[in-house]
This record gives C-alpha cells, sequence and structure tokens, in this order.
C-alpha cells in the first residue's frame, strides 16, 4: 500500500513512458459516465481512440436514457475468442477482448482494474487520464500551455471527478505525486 501512495521517481517515469505510447483505450461503462459528465471526453479523445464493446454501450444508454451514445467513442465487435464468447458479464467480455486486442483498460471499477493487472494489462481510471491529458499539452511543447490548461479548465474538471467518484487516499495521494512529476519533468 505505502508503495502505491509513495511512488517512486522509477515509477513514476514509467508512467510517463506509457502515456508516451499510450494512443487506444477500451472504455467501460463507469470511466465513460465520469468522464463525460466532467466534462473531458472531447479532450480525451483527441489524443487518444477510445474503443468499448456493444454491452458497455446497452448499459450506458440503459442506464442514462437522456444520453446519447457518445460519438468520441468507437464501437467493436466482439471478437471470436473463446473468453469472450464464455464471458457472462460485460466486465468478463470487457476483459476478453482487451485481452485479445491487447487494449488497455480504463474503468472506475477496482475489480475489473485488478483484474486487468493480474493478466498483465495495462489499466488506468478517469483521474489518471485527465493527468495523461495534462501531459500530452505539458510535453506537446504547446506555447501557452495554461491557456490550453484554462481552455480544458483542469482544476474545475479534476475537482469534479474528485466529488463525483469514490477514490481512495491512496489513489489521490498518487495522482498529486504523478501531477508534481509531470510538473518538474516536463515544466
Amino acid at each position: 500500500m505505502d508503495r502505491v501512495i509513495n511512488p517512486s521517481e522509477e515509477e513514476l517515469g514509467q508512467v510517463l513512458t506509457q502515456f508516451d505510447r499510450l494512443s487506444e483505450l477500451l472504455i467501460d461503462t463507469s470511466s465513460l459516465i465520469q468522464i463525460e459528465k466532467a466534462g473531458f471526453l472531447p479532450w480525451l479523445s483527441r489524443v487518444v481512440h477510445l474503443y468499448t464493446i456493444p454491452l458497455v454501450r446497452e448499459e450506458y444508454v440503459q442506464g442514462s436514457h437522456s444520453m446519447t451514445f457518445p460519438q468520441e467513442v468507437q464501437l467493436l465487435s466482439r471478437g471470436n475468442s473463446k473468453a469472450e464468447q464464455l464471458s457472462f458479464s460485460t466486465d468478463e467480455a470487457l476483459i476478453g477482448v482487451a485481452l485479445s486486442r491487447r487494449l488497455p483498460i480504463l474503468s472506475e471499477d477496482r475489480k475489473l482494474l485488478l483484474r486487468a493487472e493480474a493478466l498483465g494489462l495495462e489499466y488506468y481510471n478517469a483521474l489518471m487520464m485527465l493527468e495523461f491529458i495534462y501531459y500530452r499539452v505539458v510535453d506537446g511543447g504547446e506555447k501557452g500551455r495554461s491557456a490550453s490548461c484554462q481552455a480544458l479548465n483542469y482544476s474545475s474538471v479534476k475537482q469534479k471527478l474528485i466529488t463525483s467518484s469514490r477514490y481512495s487516499y491512496g489513489v489521490l495521494k498518487y495522482i498529486e505525486q504523478l501531477h508534481y512529476f509531470i510538473e518538474k519533468s516536463v515544466g
């Protein structure tokens, strides 16, 4: 637990290396809803391709009759792997697609993230993706970095995520240290 709350600079550097390679994500219902409510789905979709599966779309549409499914997220068909055919839940189907296509998972569901970790898949939550966007803006060498972050309204979006989600103290501390490391590394 302490390692998670107090990551080493090497571990934080590895996260930035993952960020440098990140181009695609498989998103679940919880993260899709959180990211959309916080207002940064368009920003995220500009820096990474977002995919999901039909079961996530069904959950999303059923749970929110007032929202249409976001056009920023591309729907994947389920593959033909045995794991995907035998899946009984959305989470199992998502894991099956992530494994067969080697896609990192974006979820707020702790059990799903732990399963992804056990299977050797990359995984992220919405708060981590906000830091990913921040990193891309900062590292992209964009002049007017503060203007870009103001346009995103980073602080407001972060507060919305923290307020609407149940992030543990360890996750919040980790994100704080990652943010500081990003500032130090590329600022």
